[in-house]
Parts: structure tokens; C-alpha cells; sequence
């Protein structure tokens, strides 16, 4: 499948870069892959083997890898909601009506905010990495959020890598990728993330199948997420995978596990969406 680079003007005039395949003649929708803090679209390179089903498209968000940043780069420009409208405004300049949102990380809270702001644009989200609710604020979300802003800062990117991601080769993908995140722009995500408070939203949906994914050595983020699972056990729409074996970067460490759990997702939502369109 080729796959072609292209670059788009927000409505506040940040050129984000994005990659996107050519339209498979038996595509039935379309896939945004939504990378996490430090990351780019690189991050989801193993995920393109989708494009045989789906149109995929993979953006770098403002402020990583290729994207510009926002002048001036405050609070506003870099909070979850100007980024969601990132995503729609993508999505407008491709010709989507709806898509799938698949996010790490960060790239999952934006998926969050999207449900808030438009979840009729949405045929599903997938997240991973990722707590709904950072509310509680605990010592080791902060120190670790801390010492990935000081490593940034002292360009210690290798190490930072090895305590994000579990194998070499995550690692290797990780440093590069935090390399062309700008410092300003990390500041203020770690703020919003450490502030981001979706769980009433995942409550209060009705509408969009959302996957949520638990990944077991993911300890940091697991001291939050859990709490939110027990609050949000028996909800509608929502599916938790607890997922072994496996570190905060589940798509680069084991692509081929994390491909498997998203296809089968993806296979659950179509079936339920043409059993509905079928009904009397």
C-alpha cells in the first residue's frame, strides 16, 4: 500500500505533517492513529498494515516531529481541546465524516476530548498508555512527569527512553522521536496531562465503543487507571483489556500482540454497526 506525506494549516496556523495511504478500494472507513508525548507518527509505523482494510492516517501533533508549534506556544495553543480540533480539522481536510481514533498516551486523552466535543464524528476510540483521570495527584506521577521534563531538557533522550519503553528497539524508536518534540510544548502537556479529568466523559457516552487497554507494566499510569476501572466497571460502550507482558509503549514493543487486540476491537465495532444497519 503507498503511503504519502502531506502537511495541512490549522484554523490558527500550525502546519501539522501527517502521513495517510492511498484509499484501498475495499475500505469501509478510516483510522487516525494518534501518538503519545514525545512521540510522532513514527510511533505508529507497525500499525500500517491496517491500511489493507482502512484508509490510515498517522499525524505528528503540534510541537513533535515535523509539525510546527504554535506562536505563541501557552496554555491554550497546546491544551487537549485546540488538539482535538487538530484532529477534526484533519479529518475535514481529508473528506471524513467519521473515523476510528486509535491513541497513546496523551494521544488517548485528545481521543477523550473528541468524545466531549464531537462524538458523532466518531466510529470508535481505542486507547492505551493512558489513565482517564489524573485528579488524585500522586508522588510518582510527578516525579516521573518531572524527570521526563529534565531529561528532555538536558537531552538525555537515551535514558529517558529506557524508562519509558522495555526493549531496545521501543527504545531506540523512542529517543529519536522525543529528539524533535520541542521542550515548550512538552512543558505544557505534562500540565494538562497531570490535570486531565475525563472519566465522567467515558460515563456519560452512550454512543461511541471505546477499548480500553490496561497494560501491566504500565505501574505508574496503573496507580490511576485503576481506580477509574472500578468506577467505570459495567459501563456501556466500554471494553478493558488487561494486557500482560507488556510495557507503557505496547504498540512498539510488541506490535504484532497490540495489531491482534485492535482488529479484534475493530471486527467487534463492525459487526455491531452492520447488525444495527440491519435491523427493521
Amino acid at each position: 500500500m503507498d503511503h504519502k506525506v502531506s502537511t495541512f494549516t490549522t484554523s490558527d496556523a500550525v502546519n501539522l505533517q501527517f502521513e495517510h495511504c492511498q484509499q484501498p478500494a475495499n475500505r469501509h472507513s478510516a483510522i487516525i492513529f494518534v501518538h503519545g508525548i514525545g512521540g510522532n507518527k513514527e510511533q505508529f509505523n507497525h500499525q500500517q498494515s491496517f491500511a489493507n482494510q482502512y484508509c490510515v492516517i498517522l499525524p505528528s501533533l503540534r510541537g513533535h516531529g515535523a509539525s510546527g508549534t504554535p506562536r505563541p506556544i501557552t496554555v491554550e495553543s497546546t491544551s487537549f481541546s485546540r488538539q482535538a480540533q487538530d484532529i477534526l480539522e484533519l479529518a475535514d481536510h481529508l473528506g471524513l465524516d467519521g473515523f476510528h481514533f486509535v491513541g497513546h498516551s496523551i494521544g488517548a486523552l485528545i481521543g477523550f476530548e473528541l468524545l466531549q466535543l464531537a462524538p458523532q464524528r466518531l466510529l470508535s476510540v481505542s486507547a492505551c498508555g493512558i489513565s482517564p483521570r489524573f485528579r488524585v495527584k500522586g508522588p510518582a506521577l510527578l516525579m516521573q512527569l518531572t524527570l521526563y521534563r529534565v531529561l528532555t531538557a538536558l537531552r538525555m533522550e537515551s535514558l529517558l527512553s529506557k524508562l519509558t519503553a522495555k526493549n531496545s528497539l521501543a527504545q531506540e524508536i523512542f529517543t529519536e522521536m522525543i529528539r524533535e518534540t520541542h521542550p515548550q510544548v512538552l512543558k505544557y502537556l505534562i500540565r494538562h496531562m497531570r490535570r486531565a479529568d475525563y472519566l465522567q466523559t467515558l460515563k456519560n457516552n452512550q454512543s461511541v465503543p471505546v477499548l480500553l487497554m490496561r497494560l501491566e507494566g504500565d505501574h505508574v499510569i496503573n496507580r490511576h487507571l485503576d481506580p477509574c476501572l472500578n468506577e467505570l466497571h459495567g459501563q456501556r460502550n466500554l471494553d478493558v483489556m488487561r494486557i500482560h507482558s507488556t510495557g507503557h509503549m505496547i504498540n512498539l514493543e510488541t506490535p504484532d500482540y497490540f495489531n491482534r487486540i485492535l482488529q479484534s476491537f475493530l471486527t467487534k465495532v463492525s459487526l455491531k454497526d452492520a447488525r444495527i444497519a440491519a435491523e427493521p
